[in-house]
């Protein structure tokens, strides 16, 4: 039972490891690929260089709460990753002090 349960434990902790590292490198690679400045700029009209502004903004701004909500998920997998692999040297039987020897002093 207990090689069941490190196996289970090691499983999540590299499921959630490889999943905050996806949403890591999501954040990372979350950029702006349309509506340049140039784009704007050839507006032919006042009126529409108004609404082309107002669409990059909004682009702008859901690029950046895309990137945040990946930053998001990504600690929280982190999180979750560490606490599997807490849970899995807790459980393994690995003692705190491996480097204690019998008369106190430590290596």
């Amino acid at each position: 039972m207990k090689s069941r349960a490190h196996g289970i434990f090691l499983y999540a902790l590299w499921l959630f490891a490889a999943l905050a590292f996806l949403f890591w490198m999501d954040a990372r690679f979350t950029h702006l690929n349309c509506c340049s400045q140039e784009w704007i700029d050839t507006a032919p009209t006042a009126g529409i260089r108004v609404e082309r502004e107002q669409a990059r903004a909004r682009a702008v701004l859901r690029v950046q709460e895309l990137r945040r909500r990946s930053q998001l998920h990504s600690a929280s997998c982190l999180a979750v990753a560490m606490g599997f692999f807490l849970l899995y040297r807790k459980t393994s039987g690995v003692p705190e002090d491996v480097g204690d020897t019998e008369g106190g002093t430590r290596l």
